[in-house]
């Protein structure tokens, strides 16, 4: 920014990059790391890029490309992604392992070579078909925050959120957070975590009016 102007700097493409991917569906940055979702990637099986800079802010470099163990087409891997620290958190929303677009999130750590693995597959608690568990995600430190934004609750597509934190060797779920309000609501189509602060997003109905929205602060500290 420089005199009250936005200038653009950069573009950024993976290095395989194909027709369909959707790279850039969903970024974070985190620091001199960023990651960048193309869940079109590979007939939709999908994939994440994790970029980084050192001194120069204009030049990014591909440090790794992330895909899950167990991804088949149509998952969508990458819809949703987050980077914090050591880790990376992505969302399959459409993954299929137990019914049709249950959905599920992959966390990956990075070790000191820099090079990026998968730790661990966080599966759905409820394992209900269009539930789309990993439509959102977002990590800071070691708190991560899950959104199952069609999941119904006691109404379809209520939605849910689901906050894991890691407790040394594994991700263990802590929370389980719904709007208080029982209707289709989509709560958790969008989720953000920071300083103890979990901001959760709702498109849907409120109690005053049909799509107005509604943005949801909880404290997990």
């Amino acid at each position: 920014k420089i005199t009250n102007q936005w200038l653009n700097e950069v573009e950024i493409q993976s290095n395989d990059i194909q027709t369909d991917d959707e790279f850039g569906t969903e970024v974070c940055l985190d620091g001199e790391n960023l990651i960048v979702g193309a869940p079109g990637d590979n007939s939709d099986r999908g994939s994440a890029y994790v970029f980084y800079h050192s001194s120069d802010p204009n030049v990014w470099s591909q440090q790794g490309k992330l895909t899950a163990s167990d991804g088949l087409a149509g998952d969508e891997f990458g819809k949703s992604v987050s980077i914090s620290g050591v880790f990376a958190v992505v969302g399959a929303a459409k993954d299929d392992y137990v019914e049709l677009n249950v959905g599920s999130a992959y966390v990956y750590m990075k070790n000191v070579i820099n090079n990026w693995f998968e730790v661990t597959n966080i599966d759905s608690p409820s394992q209900d078909q269009d539930d789309e568990f990993g439509s959102s995600v977002s990590i800071s430190g070691e708190d991560i925050l899950i959104g199952s934004a069609l999941e119904g609750v006691t109404s379809e597509y209520q939605g849910t959120v689901y906050h894991y934190h890691f407790n040394g060797t594994d991700w263990e779920l802590e929370n389980r957070f719904v709007d208080k309000i029982p209707i289709p609501f989509k709560f958790g189509q969008s989720v953000c975590l920071r300083n103890g602060n979990a901001i959760i997003g709702s498109e849907g109905l409120n109690e005053f009016d049909y799509q107005t929205g509604t943005v949801t602060f909880i404290n997990i500290d």
